[in-house]
């Protein structure tokens, strides 16, 4: 599910007459993410951590990431194209003891202002 800033949700179930979409927030949510401004693009796995913000683990600890780096998806899911906007990193995190690093994401979407989605298919 998408609205015109990027990424909102993904559906986890259809009927006939409805739908529900698993914000990309809620902390059940997980979906690879590339931060597409580096060549290579750093790859992690975000995940909800509340309403207004995500979190992303990169699988290089030493991924060169920088606040303000855009997080599009990775396109390897049946279920989600590449490219699509997930956020922006507002914070990096290292963690040298645990060989990881982190960063907090605020999402391109904001629930309360979307009017419109698309379902892509």
């Amino acid at each position: 599910v998408v609205a015109a800033a990027g990424l909102l949700g993904i559906v986890q179930t259809v009927s006939a007459h409805e739908s529900t979409a698993l914000l990309i927030t809620s902390t059940a949510s997980t979906l690879g993410a590339i931060a597409p401004a580096h060549d290579p693009p750093p790859a992690g796995l975000v995940r909800g951590e509340n309403s207004t913000t995500l979190t992303v683990t990169f699988a290089d600890p030493n991924a060169p990431i920088k606040m303000g780096d855009a997080l599009v998806t990775t396109g390897y899911s049946e279920l989600v194209p590449r490219g699509l906007l997930i956020g922006r990193v507002i914070q990096v995190n290292d963690n040298p003891e645990m060989g990881s690093r982190t960063a907090r994401v605020y999402p391109a979407v904001q629930i309360g202002r979307v009017r419109e989605v698309a379902v892509l298919r």
